[in-house]
This record gives structure tokens, sequence and C-alpha cells, in this order.
């Protein structure tokens, strides 16, 4: 019938949709009000199967959802300016083959161990970066995530402040249930620590009562507490009408 092939036509033309997650993609949520409020989180990742780049997907969503203004970025992609100016840094980093980083972040890694071994002045501007990191490996090989550990280590001689402890996942175990372990607690240190001030304090409430202006004289409580007890009190009284 002529809706079949209508329908078929429809569907052959449509494009075919990927799970594969976008590289340097930002996470993003609904516009609110508080949108202007919402601390920045960069989740780097370094992956070479994959694994590390789904996890920092999870955590870009998650992080969007707990209030956090997230950017998902593959190392790939690293650009030092715009690292410097970063606020709150996760590094999900994989070790590859015998103790290497993956590829994607071979120049990160690269222009991390040179600014270490360089030392750092006042003026390489890396004081106000915290960061963590979460390292990705397996035990069967000899040098066990060695790329995280040496992420993790790098970062502190460069001058960055840990924002939360070192973790990592075993692959050759149950790397996604230390994956979950590790983030419920990275969660709910920074969730606590990373809310600003004013952010609970942004909406107009309305009270429920008209405030009367009392002359002079008029001052004195007359509804349900005697003048007395008004009078002898420390305590203002006012009338107000429900």
């Amino acid at each position: 019938s002529l809706i079949t092939i209508a329908s078929y036509l429809l569907y052959s033309n449509s494009p075919i949709q990927t799970l594969e997650p976008k590289k340097n993609s930002k996470i993003k949520g609904q516009k609110t009000e508080n949108d202007a409020t919402a601390l920045p989180l960069k989740i780097y990742f370094g992956s070479q199967t994959g694994t590390a780049e789904g996890f920092a997907q999870t955590l870009g969503e998650e992080g969007t959802s707990k209030g956090f203004f997230t950017e998902v970025i593959d190392l790939e992609d690293f650009d030092e300016q715009s690292f410097k100016k970063s606020e709150n840094v996760v590094m999900l980093m994989a070790t590859y083959g015998e103790g290497e980083p993956t590829d994607n972040a071979s120049k990160f890694s690269s222009w991390l161990a040179e600014r270490a071994e360089s030392g750092t002045t006042s003026e390489d501007g890396f004081g106000d970066l915290k960061f963590t990191v979460f390292g990705l490996g397996n035990r069967q090989y000899e040098h066990f995530n060695q790329t995280g550990k040496l992420t993790n280590q790098r970062l502190e001689e460069i001058g960055c402040s840990r924002m939360f402890e070192y973790g990592e996942g075993d692959d050759d175990g149950r790397i996604e249930e230390d994956f979950d372990v590790w983030k419920e607690k990275l969660w709910a240190e920074i969730s606590c620590k990373n809310i600003p001030e004013n952010k609970f304090f942004r909406t107009k409430i309305a009270l429920p009562f008209d405030l009367i202006e009392l002359g002079e004289g008029e001052g004195k409580c007359r509804d349900k507490v005697g003048e007395e007890f008004a009078a002898a009190s420390t305590k203002h009284f006012w009338q107000a009408k429900f």
C-alpha cells in the first residue's frame, strides 16, 4: 500500500543512531535559573578500548543532575591554557600495554611529565586547579595502573590541589564496581564542599501575612497576649493579619 511504501522510505532515509560517545562533547542539561551558580567540572579521559570514555560520560551525566556544569573532554584535544583555567578536574586514565598511556593521552602525559621534571613557579598558574584521578588497568600486567598513578603524582608535583582521593579499577576483576564505589564517594565529598554560599538564597519568598504599621500608642499587643505580659516581655509583639 502507499502507506507502507511511505513508511519504508521514511525509515530507510533516517540517520543511523550510534551509542558511541562523541569526543569533546559537553553534557548539557536543561537551562535553569541556577545555571549561573553551577560549578564547572571538567572530566578528561584517556581511553584505548572505550571503558574510560564510557566512565567519563557517566560522570558527566551524573554531575549535571547534581548541579555541576560538566564538560567531558578527550585528552586528544588537550589544551594547556584551557586546562590552566579549570577549577575542578576529574582525570580518568587508562594504562595501555606495559605501563604506557593510551594513544589519545600520549600528548598530555608527555606534557605533564615535562612540567613535573622542570618544576613549577608561582607564575605557572596551577595553584587554583583542584583534581582527582581514577586509573583503569589490569593486574595481569607488571605495571598495573602506572598511567593513573603517575598522573596523580605529577599533578601534585606541578602544584595542583587535591579535590578527592586517587582511585583505581582492575579490568581483570570488577572494574565497573570499583568505579561505582569510587564515584559515589566522590559525589558525596565534592557535592558538600562545592556548594556556593548563595546557592540557597536566590528564591524570593512571599510572606503569608500583611504587616500593619501601628500608630503611636498602639504598640501594645491586644490579641491573645495580655497587656501585662506584653509590657513585661523583652520580645517585640506585632499584629499580623492572616
